[in-house]
């Protein structure tokens, strides 16, 4: 079976609220802010700075709101992770390959469980690039410039399901 699922958020970008917010936000800003700069400096790419951010942006942790609170900066994270984890059937045969693409403002991520979030002190990352480096780039398939502005965020999932694959995560897992 296939399974489609489409998120919108319309309003501010991924990176437009990070903008709205750095005054507030100077933190986690100003290490977003470094990352780019170090990629920058010392890598060819042809990355916008809205892009870059939106990626960095995804990470366990980072939230255009956190500080108001604490807890904030984990869901799309687990959003990712969760995806990984249900969508990893795939059929290249049939041309089945899950993904998970986040559309938002002038940035296009594409997700799939080539290049899988990973932990770093119980917190989980995505750097979309062999490595598992955010300092790194990620490749161009993965992250990509938009000509125009989506109005918002759309997370778009695409999963294929089948019977041998869930038994096997039955049998692996207990549940």
């Amino acid at each position: 079976g296939e399974l489609n699922i489409n998120i919108f958020n319309f309003g501010d970008s991924i990176y437009d609220g990070f903008e709205k917010t750095k005054h507030d936000n100077k933190v986690i800003y100003e290490d977003l802010e470094k990352t780019h700069n170090f990629i920058s400096e010392n890598y060819q790419h042809e990355f916008s700075r809205e892009s870059l951010f939106t990626l960095y942006s995804l990470q366990d942790g980072i939230s255009r709101l956190k500080y108001d609170s604490e807890s904030r900066g984990s869901g799309t994270m687990k959003f990712i992770t969760s995806f990984i984890e249900i969508g990893d059937y795939e059929n290249p045969i049939k041309d089945l390959i899950p993904d998970l693409t986040i559309l938002s403002g002038k940035s296009k991520l594409i997700c799939t469980k080539k290049y899988k979030p990973f932990q770093i002190s119980g917190r989980y990352f995505i750097s979309l690039n062999d490595e598992s480096d955010l300092t790194i780039p990620p490749k161009k398939e993965c992250l990509s410039n938009l000509k125009t502005k989506f109005p918002g965020t759309l997370l778009s999932v695409k999963v294929y399901i089948s019977n041998e694959n869930i038994v096997k995560k039955i049998n692996e897992n207990g549940n």
